[in-house]
């Protein structure tokens, strides 16, 4: 999901386009493969990106958040 561009400025116009992206996986279990592969898609994609975890009681569900910005 693309939440908004944080765009690059130079002499007063544009000069690069940069779109804030976040990827949320859900899984009903702590899947520790799932989670390699997804990481490793984006590393062989040359894509830096933090990560996030979280477990919801309430729905039981892993929640793995993944936030990077793509040119």
């Amino acid at each position: 999901m693309a939440n908004h561009e944080n765009n690059f400025g130079a002499d007063n116009k544009v000069y690069q386009i940069i779109t804030d992206v976040t990827i949320t996986a859900y899984m009903s279990a702590e899947d520790l493969d799932i989670e390699d592969s997804i990481n490793a898609a984006l590393d062989d994609a040359g894509i830096y990106w933090t990560s996030s975890t979280d477990y919801d009681r309430e729905q039981k569900l892993y929640t793995i958040i993944y936030e990077m910005e793509v040119i």
